[in-house]
């Protein structure tokens, strides 16, 4: 049966039903490889994409807000694009006319982009900011097509495998509380395996910092609001305050649990350890600038990106 390659994240979902101690024995894959920091280029990259051929891949660092606002000036528009240019050049990507962007919709859609091309799509819009895809996931076949993300507080994902053919698939998947409550890692291994026919042991997944548990604080007020159906899945994946009733969310535990049912090779994971939170001069975080109150402090998006040379 021909599969549609834009698809929500319930399809081929199996419930996990796994105890809170079974998680918490998955093997620390953590501090595994990290990003490597290049001050003097602002960039970073991961360690286990760096000897990978054909692949240029880089997380922003200290390169500016590259967010675009919701009241932004023309001006502005052309600064936040130059800096992504300019993050896409010192990543190896040059002449990067048209960088496709993951939209930030929170849909949980996991798509290709030749597919959605192909049928014109409307989940790919064009605007004077480029070109933007509604998807949580995406993925790319075409060789010199940047895929970019920019994330505060959530995991970004960069994703690289071959096929049986030897094919190279490259992509990014967006993994905050919304989408990893929605299985995105498992959904888009799943993916992965029906459109290309991937083995999951041949699939390199490597992902930026996030916001840890420690400041990853849902008020009990809050809880069915913002977690909405995925409440009994962040059950086993939080810490209950007794007291309060909050929910301190564990977004790392529930990282690690979906790469492990996904089963790809630890020795091909990356969890990059620090916390957003903490890092205020390393990287943003909404939480950060909101919690505390100090806009001064770096607030936006940082920007990564992933491209098949």
């Amino acid at each position: 049966m021909c599969l549609n390659r834009l698809f929500p994240y319930n399809i081929y979902m199996k419930p996990l039903n796994h105890p809170l101690e079974q998680i918490q024995r998955l093997p620390d894959l953590s501090g595994r490889f990290s990003i490597e920091i290049d001050p003097e280029q602002k960039i970073a990259r991961f360690e286990r994409l760096q000897n990978v051929p054909h692949c240029a891949h880089g997380v922003s660092h200290d390169g500016g807000n590259m967010a675009f606002s919701q009241e932004e000036t023309q001006k502005r528009k052309e600064k936040v694009a130059k800096r992504l240019t300019k993050f896409l050049e010192r990543i190896g990507i040059e002449n990067a006319i048209n960088p496709i962007t993951l939209a930030d919709e929170g849909n949980c859609a996991v798509a290709e982009l030749e597919d959605l091309t192909e049928k014109n799509s409307d989940a790919i819009k064009k605007n004077e900011r480029g070109t933007f895809v509604s998807a949580s996931a995406l993925f790319t076949t075409t060789p010199d097509t940047p895929l970019v993300l920019k994330v505060a507080d959530c995991y970004g994902g960069l994703i690289y495998a071959k096929t049986p053919a030897g094919k190279t698939v490259v992509g990014l998947i967006h993994a905050g509380r919304l989408e990893l409550g929605a299985r995105i890692v498992e959904t888009s291994v799943q993916f992965l395996k029906k459109m290309y026919d991937v083995d999951p042991q041949n699939i390199i997944a490597c992902f930026t910092p996030a916001l840890a548990q420690e400041h990853h604080v849902i008020r009990k007020d809050d809880i069915e609001r913002v977690l909405g159906t995925a409440q009994e899945y962040w059950r086993k994946h939080s810490t209950i305050d007794e007291e309060t009733g909050d929910w301190n969310i564990n977004m790392k535990s529930a990282l690690k649990e979906q790469l492990k049912h996904a089963r790809i090779l630890a020795s091909n994971i990356s969890i990059d350890p620090r916390d957003t939170f903490q890092e205020a001069e390393t990287f943003p975080s909404q939480r950060r600038t909101t919690q505390l109150g100090k806009p001064h402090e770096k607030a936006g998006r940082y920007a990564l990106a992933i491209a098949f040379t």
